[in-house]
């Protein structure tokens, strides 16, 4: 354009008016074509800057998928269960069943310990029960036999008798002439003893007695048993054997049972002969006899011991003590001997326990190809492998020999030492009881006869008298209550012939065989010190008994003989005058006395009686439990099924209680246990999937599952953890226990959700927005969004803010905000510089 200019003022001056408002205007319109060219310049300047910009800064696109929130935690794998199994009692490991690695079932033998003295321990509990029902069962029935109940009723019959007699002084001329018959044999004695009117008859037979006891002591020094005295033995202990193995059979014969019915008939046959009063001069002679007898046993007693039986208890009592002072040496002596031979039986055991164990783990190390002395392998210590495996093998099997040998010694020393206890009780047991014995009888005889001793002598005399008088008399009732007693004994004795042998009946029987085999032993044996000293006793009272006839009766004697006089002279009187009061309330006692007796047997035992009885049982079951239960607890069980993880026994070795012996894992199911922090935990829920990956296996990835959230907190160190198990199945992935793993829980995932990586949004105060490329030239775009769930890495898109509606799309391209890319999107192509509208938002799309 070309504008031409006035040529000077003046003439400008003179122009009209209007030519001049002319030029004004055409000078501003070309300052406004001026100003659009250079804005239009500049936008496209700006336009150019932005569309290079744009084009070279980086970008991501936006996804289209799910979206899935996790918490990760680390630890090791675990099995479904583990446990460490010790024996739950201590004990000497007698063998090991498993081996590690081995497949293990529940309830599978896994090891046992020596249970014998356990096995003792059950039988002892065994037989303390049957003992405690035993007693139990006599209490609720009682113990009385039929022959009990049928003595029981024969003594009533007779205390009730001799009430009769003694309230009606039913005394027979028989009774006064034993009465005096009594007197004047007690004068003849106080005569005897007075005078020493010994006979030629007592001093023969004195002698002979002297002479057997001498013999006797001969026999015993020298030890000279004939043949026969052996084969006597013999006989006697097969007969006892004989008769052993016929009461454990029950094997009553024909003759056993005829031999009872007989005395059955008998029996019967008496009880006849009573009622009827048929009684023959032979009977009453018997009867006599038996007075007779009766009167010398009364007579005897009353007399006290004579200074030779004094002298004889004397010796038998220091013979007792000073066997029993041999005994308790010879038997501490030996349990001793055996104690020190039980020691180092044990030591030699925990020394070849050492050995095995040294042998054992240096066998494993050979046979793993590494030399146990210097912990390199045989091969780079130019060593022949096969040898030195062999070495090391034989070397292990000798150090298993020497171990069994010192644990068979030891438990041969063991019973050795029990025995040699057991031998030492029972010995000072024995020997203790014959001393106290020796003691007793000592003391019986140097205080003489109490009047409660001569009691029973003085009914024995009482009684052979009354059964002569009731010869001549006929049966009383008592007579004939006694007889039906014996009818009775004689039926009870064919019924228990019939029913078999009883507990006592073999006990008994079992007694005569130990006495026998005894007897028999000490025939085979040479006489002991004390044999000697018994005979020589025997002689020495003989010799005493032979002295005292030639030298008459002591003042002692003398006084004896008195007093028996006196009491013959008062019994004569008695039987003059008739019972007295006295008698009678002595008769009633006796009579109450035996009803008391026969009620006792009769009555059932009290309730306090039958429920100690049935405490008493219940006590010894508990202790059977006990046992059986101790019994058990020496042998280990599988709990369930697994693998064996480690068998830190051996056979042979000694174990606590508390120790672990053999280790199982059950492998049917793994897990980890992770230490959650309580951020975390919270969003950790049961049945949520995990991913595993493990430090020793690379590339590994496998599934998991939550199966467990612990309710309470674990604090290490000021530091609050939750523990959270994930369950998995390895599959053929060789995952081992123990391994280190890596777990990452899904705690949350979104569907289908439009996604934007977390770089490329930018954040101000709580409003977010991205750049969207738009249109051909890529041109950026800011667009406030709405964001839902992120993982940290990528985040949802809920909507645009302006919107509410989803306005991104899967492939959209976004600008990744840096230093060298503006925040925000630049807008343009609007001449009058206003801001076009935002196609995303306006329902237009990128790209077009």
């Amino acid at each position: 354009m070309k504008v031409q200019l006035p040529g000077n003022r003046n003439q400008s001056e003179k122009q009209p008016q209007a030519t001049r408002g002319r030029r004004r205007t055409l000078y501003w319109a070309l300052l406004g074509v001026v100003g659009i060219g250079l804005g239009l310049f500049a936008i496209w300047r700006a336009q150019a800057q932005t569309t290079t910009t744009a084009s070279k800064a980086p970008t991501a696109a936006v996804t289209q998928g799910d979206l899935s929130i996790t918490v990760s935690g680390s630890g090791s794998v675990q099995p479904a269960r583990s446990v460490d199994m010790p024996f739950q009692t201590g004990g000497q490991v007698k063998d090991v069943l498993v081996k590690v690695g081995a497949q293990v079932k529940s309830g599978q033998v896994l090891a046992h310990l020596d249970s014998r003295d356990l096995e003792l321990a059950v039988g002892q509990a065994e037989a303390g029960v049957k003992a405690a029902q035993a007693k139990l069962d006599t209490a609720q029935h009682g113990s009385a036999t039929p022959n009990d109940l049928n003595a029981s009723k024969a003594q009533v019959a007779a205390a009730e008798a001799g009430l009769e007699k003694a309230r009606t002084g039913n005394l027979t001329p028989a009774d006064v002439q034993n009465a005096q018959a009594a007197v004047a044999a007690s004068a003849d004695k106080l005569k005897q003893v007075q005078t020493g009117n010994t006979t030629p008859a007592d001093i023969a037979s004195a002698q002979a007695s002297v002479r057997n006891a001498q013999a006797n002591l001969q026999k015993v020094r020298t030890g000279t048993v004939t043949p026969a005295d052996i084969a006597s033995a013999q006989a006697s202990v097969r007969g006892a054997l004989a008769n052993l193995q016929k009461v454990k059979t029950g094997s009553t014969t024909p003759a056993d049972i005829a031999s009872a019915q007989a005395s059955i008939r008998n029996a019967q046959a008496n009880l006849q002969k009573v009622k009827t009063g048929n009684f023959t001069p032979a009977d009453v002679a018997n009867a006599q006899a038996a007075v007779t007898s009766a009167e010398a046993k009364l007579t005897q007693a009353q007399q006290g011991a004579l200074p030779e039986q004094v002298s004889a208890a004397q010796a038998k009592l220091t013979q007792a003590q000073q066997s029993a002072n041999r005994t308790a040496a010879t038997d501490s002596a030996a349990k001793t001997s055996a104690q020190q031979a039980m020691y180092q039986a044990a030591d030699s055991v925990r020394a070849a326990q050492t050995s095995y164990t040294s042998a054992y783990y240096d066998n494993q190390n050979a046979q793993n190809g590494t030399d146990p002395k210097t912990g390199k392998s045989f091969t780079s210590e130019k060593l022949d492998t096969a040898t030195q495996q062999q070495q090391y093998a034989n070397a292990l099997q000798t150090a298993t020999l020497v171990l069994s040998q010192a644990q068979s010694k030891l438990e041969q020393a063991k019973v050795s030492y029990d025995t040699a206890q057991k031998q030492e009780v029972t010995d000072d047991a024995s020997a203790q009881s014959a001393v106290t014995d020796a003691q007793n009888q000592l003391n019986a005889l140097v205080q003489g006869p109490k009047a409660l001793d001569l009691v029973p002598l003085q009914a024995a005399v009482d009684q052979a008298k009354a059964s002569l008088a009731k010869l001549t008399q006929g049966g009383t009732p008592a007579d004939i209550a006694a007889a039906q007693s014996q009818v009775d004994q004689a039926n009870a004795a064919l019924t228990k012939l019939r029913q078999g042998p009883t507990a006592a009946d073999l006990a008994a029987a079992q007694s005569q065989v130990d006495q026998a085999n005894a007897q028999l032993a000490k025939l085979s044996q040479p006489p002991s010190a004390s044999d000697i000293a018994a005979a020589q006793a025997q002689v020495d009272q003989a010799n005493a008994g032979l002295a005292k006839l030639t030298q008459g009766g002591t003042a002692s004697d003398v006084a004896i003989a008195k007093d028996a006089l006196t009491q013959s002279q008062a019994g004569l009187a008695k039987a003059q005058q008739g019972g007295t009061p006295a008698d009678v309330a002595a008769a009633q006692s006796q009579v109450d006395q035996a009803h008391s007796a026969l009620d006792k047997l009769t009555a059932p035992a009290s309730e306090p009686d039958i429920a100690t009885a049935e405490a008493g049982v219940a006590q010894a079951q508990s202790a059977l439990a006990v046992a059986h239960l101790n019994l058990d607890r020496a042998t280990l069980f599988a709990p369930f099924d697994g693998i064996v993880g480690s068998v830190p026994i051996v056979p042979g070795s000694i174990v606590a209680a508390s120790a672990t012996a053999v280790s199982i894992q059950d492998r049917s199911s793994l897990h980890i246990d992770i230490a959650m922090s309580e951020s975390d935990v919270a969003r950790v829920q049961a049945g949520q999937t995990a991913r595993l990956t493990f430090d020793a296996l690379a590339g590994a990835i496998l599934a998991g599952t939550v199966e467990n959230v612990a309710p309470t907190s674990v604090v290490t160190q000021n530091v609050v953890t939750y523990l959270v198990q994930v369950k998995f199945d390895p599959g053929a992935t060789p995952v081992k226990l123990g391994m280190s793993s890596t777990a990452s829980i899904v705690v949350q995932q979104v569907k289908n959700a439009i996604l934007v990586p977390n770089r490329a949004i930018t954040t101000q105060g709580t409003n977010h927005s991205v750049q969207v490329q738009y249109g051909d030239r890529k041109l950026p775009l800011t667009v406030p969004i709405d964001t839902g769930a992120t993982n940290g890495s990528l985040t949802e898109v809920t909507g645009c803010t302006d919107t509410g509606n989803q306005c991104l799309r899967a492939g959209d391209q976004l600008v990744l905000p840096s230093s060298a890319a503006p925040r925000s999107g630049t807008t343009g192509g609007n001449r009058g510089g206003t801001t076009p509208t935002n196609p995303l938002l306006g329902g237009g799309r990128p790209g077009g």
